[in-house]
């Protein structure tokens, strides 16, 4: 999917530029965050040089996987789901 398909999938937040190597993604991509007022909700990564989705970024502590991990998850509670990391 593209940043803009990923886009009209969700309103009302506003978008920031920042680079992925600020979350640990090298490569010289851009970071497109999403916030909810001053609050940071996601970040999506696209491929370098694309405009194609390749990571998203959660950092709002109600947002969650369906295994129920979220961003202030432990490595304790990571490594129960999953043990090989």
């Amino acid at each position: 999917m593209t940043i803009e398909e990923a886009e009209n999938q969700f309103s009302g937040l506003s978008r920031k530029e920042d680079e992925a190597v600020n979350f640990g993604f090298g490569g010289g991509s851009p970071a497109y965050l999403y916030y909810s007022g001053e609050e940071l909700i996601f970040g999506l990564i696209p491929k370098l040089d694309s405009d194609t989705l390749l990571f998203i970024i959660v950092a709002h502590k109600n947002l969650k996987t369906q295994n129920g991990l979220n961003p202030n998850s432990s490595v304790e509670e990571i490594l129960k789901i999953h043990p090989k990391m």
